[in-house]
């Protein structure tokens, strides 16, 4: 599309034919002829000839427009927009301001002026400094209240971010029959903040969403912004929905508790994790290749769920089971939600290979398999890695399984209601020998209910002497320790598996689980005892939570050698204190900050403030100073942004996205937490996008960043040298402009 600006011109010139205009160009008009010339040109020729302009006439606005459109930095683009503000009042003269007020935008000499004003806006918000850019904005509007330029919008999104919310209500009112998605959802976005979670808010919301059906995908993170905005947008489209998400999102982030209220009310699922990234097939093959081969046989079958249900598997409509026939057993279980596809199942098998159950990698020697589109879909790969795939109907060792799985169901059945009684607890024999362990724990695993992602707990009964889950008992929200007691009496009256039976002792981890479970046993002549540790039933819950979670979730951060709950409850304190200041809002995301810390050699670093964007807030500690410019500046590709990129990332997020163990450990030692989605999340990102918790000194230095970031944004100051209390003790800092 050409440049709108071009008609103008074209228009200008037709308003002066029908109105008889005549006699010689005036300078001014000679050098605006020139810029309506440039607006057709692309590249180098339009900075050609705006300079030609301004050779004609040093008060052409325009041509400062397009030289700013063309600058090579920020700063260089402000000061010539500046430049076209001072052009344009001097071309236009004090009178046309008090003459044409109210209806600027229809004189048609004004609007380079007005294009001028509207850059320097824009340059002003983009370097942080926004109350300048919000006063352009008024002025813009005061001068032309119908807004050809649209300068409100950007206006409503700057008084979210300046927490004006009086005028913010004023403006909206000013234009209180706009249909657009930047005034229903800045007007829902304001009734939360104003009230919480009222009706008023709900009701906002069910209109915003019918201007505009797609915002809350961006908004939620079920949607990924793309790189670009779009050039273009349709009222109620997805173009309009990432329009608004891209000025706006970072106000919802900013207004804590806002997203959350926002997927609860709408009841909206939970995000999507990205899909993990796979080797391609030569790099596979290289790395399968390389594994020992085992003379076994294989087999890989798609089952219903409910069919591997004892083996552990998560909840699902579809497993897929591989097994080996040399050992009898499972070497990997996996679940999906719907039927897997042939290359979800070899995703599965290969899995199995590199990271097997209980076992070191290899290769079998056969891969034997019922459905002969897996054989027709993997044969010539695995023959290129010296594995023979066959089709056979009977899968001996999965056959077993299923019919395994199924007598207990009978049996269980045949036992008749779930809930057993304290009698019947009696009448059973007694196993001295056999020692169980149990526990309630909050299962790794979000399930989203009305619209709010929670974690269901568990009761959960297991025999330490042969590993097997005796008997477990779910519930929605932190239960009751009754509820240990009635998994306690199901596992011995009803047990998954084996015969209802008493045991000699059982372990808990509490010495509140033991004084309610104690006058229980004692009738059952059943010893009770809390210990700090139930390592077997830790065990059995680890092998649940990777098949829950996967392998990739990241370890607690309590996991880190030499790691203390003291220190990192210290770096909670300094994220929650941090997402309070918002230092975000004072600082563009582009801006390096060198930090130097004598304590540490590796240095120095090189810190961004995030949340400018509205796609994530926190900080990242950079350690190659040329890297991290190639990256903001655009001059490498992904891929090799990706290769060389190592930082120490704190990510704000929402309790879900949270490694379980440091969620646990938080709500065990009382770490403290700004808001529902002000969760720390840091992490070490090292190149080739592999990642891992901090060191405990990369820890210390991210919280020593977040105690000194705040000031320095605030402060304003060149350089900042400070010296901060850690939870390992102070800490020298120095700040400075990179």
């Amino acid at each position: 599309m050409p440049d709108r600006r071009v008609f103008e011109g074209a228009m200008r010139e037709l308003v002066s034919r029908l109105g008889g205009e005549a006699g010689e160009l005036t300078a001014s008009d000679r050098a605006q002829e020139v810029i309506y010339e440039a607006f057709e040109a692309s590249g180098a020729e339009r900075v050609r000839l705006a300079r030609r302009a301004l050779e004609i006439s040093a008060d052409c606005a325009d041509a400062y427009v397009l030289l700013a459109e063309h600058a090579s930095s920020p700063d260089e683009a402000r000061k010539l927009y500046e430049q076209g503000v001072a052009a344009g009042e001097r071309a236009l003269g004090k009178q046309a301001f008090a003459e044409h007020a109210g209806r600027f935008w229809g004189v048609l000499e004004t609007r380079p002026y007005m294009r001028a004003r509207e850059g320097l806006a824009l340059s002003l918000w983009e370097a942080g400094q926004k109350q300048e850019a919000a006063g352009h904005y008024r002025e813009l509007l005061r001068l032309n209240p119908d807004d050809n330029q649209g300068a409100r919008y950007c206006l409503a999104t700057l008084l979210l971010d300046l927490d004006r919310e009086d005028e913010l209500q004023r403006l909206l009112a000013d234009y209180d029959d706009e249909a657009s998605a930047v005034w229903a959802y800045s007007k829902t976005l304001l009734a939360f903040r104003k009230r919480g979670d009222c009706p008023e808010a709900s009701q906002l919301l069910a209109k915003a969403r019918k201007v505009n059906k797609h915002v809350p995908a961006y908004l939620l993170g079920h949607k990924q912004l793309p790189h670009e905005q779009p050039p273009y947008i349709s009222p109620g489209g997805d173009d309009e929905a990432v329009s608004y998400a891209v000025s706006n999102r970072r106000a919802w982030l900013n207004t804590p508790g806002a997203v959350s209220w926002l997927r609860k009310t709408l009841d909206a699922r939970l995000p999507e994790p990205p899909e993990r990234r796979r080797p391609s097939w030569p790099q596979l093959k290289l790395a399968l290749s390389r594994l020992p081969r085992q003379d076994d046989d294989w087999e890989v079958d798609v089952i219903p769920s409910m069919v591997a249900a004892s083996a552990r598997a998560s909840e699902g409509d579809w497993t897929v089971v591989v097994a080996s026939q040399a050992n009898y057993e499972p070497v990997s279980i996996e679940s999906f939600h719907s039927q897997p596809r042939p290359d979800d199942v070899w995703n599965c098998l290969v899995d199995a290979m590199r990271k097997p159950r209980d076992a070191e990698p290899c290769r079998p020697a056969v891969v034997v398999v019922r459905d002969k589109a897996l054989q027709a879909a993997w044969k010539t790969k695995l023959k290129q890695i010296d594995v023979q795939c066959v089709v056979n109907d009977a899968l001996e060792v999965i056959d077993a399984m299923i019919s395994h799985v199924s007598r207990l169901a009978g049996e269980r059945e045949a036992r008749g209601p779930a809930a057993a009684t304290a009698e019947e607890l009696l009448q059973l024999p007694t196993e001295p020998d056999d020692i169980w362990q149990a526990d309630l724990r909050a299962t790794p695993n979000w399930i989203t209910g009305e619209g709010q992602p929670y974690r269901p707990w568990m009761a959960m009964v297991i025999s330490r002497t042969n590993d097997l889950v005796l008997a477990h008992q779910l519930s929605r929200d932190r239960p009751p320790v009754s509820l240990l007691w009635e998994a306690v009496l199901e596992a011995a009256a009803r047990p998954a598996m084996g015969q209802p039976h008493r045991p000699g002792r059982i372990e808990v981890a509490t010495v509140d689980q033991r004084q309610f479970l104690l006058p229980h046993l004692n009738r059952a002549g059943i010893e009770c005892v809390a210990l700090e540790r139930l390592e077997r039933l830790d065990s059995v819950w680890q092998d649940m939570t990777k098949h829950l979670v996967g392998e990739d979730e990241l370890p607690s951060l309590l996991d880190v050698p030499g790691m203390e709950p003291a220190r990192v409850g210290g770096f909670y304190a300094a994220a929650a204190e941090f997402y309070r200041r918002r230092p975000w809002q004072q600082v563009p995301g582009d801006t390096p900050i060198k930090v130097e810390c004598d304590k540490f050699q590796s240095g120095p670093w090189y810190a961004v403030v995030m949340g400018q964007s509205g796609v994530q807030q926190g900080v990242a500690v950079y350690e190659d100073l040329a890297a991290l410019q190639g990256m903001i500046g655009g001059s490498r590709s992904e891929e090799e942004n990706l290769r060389r990129m190592s930082a120490l990332s704190l990510m704000y997020s929402e309790a879900f996205e949270m490694p379980v163990g440091d969620l646990d450990a938080a709500e065990k030692f009382g770490w403290p937490v700004a808001g529902p989605e002000a969760y720390p999340l840091v992490i070490k990102i090292n190149p080739g996008m592999a990642r891992r918790p901090p060191l405990t000194w990369e820890l210390e230095l991210m919280e020593a960043s977040l105690r000194t970031i705040p000031d320095f944004v605030a402060e304003k100051k060149a350089v900042l040298e400070k010296t901060v209390a850690t939870a390992s003790g102070r800490l020298a800092v120095r700040l400075s402009r990179s």
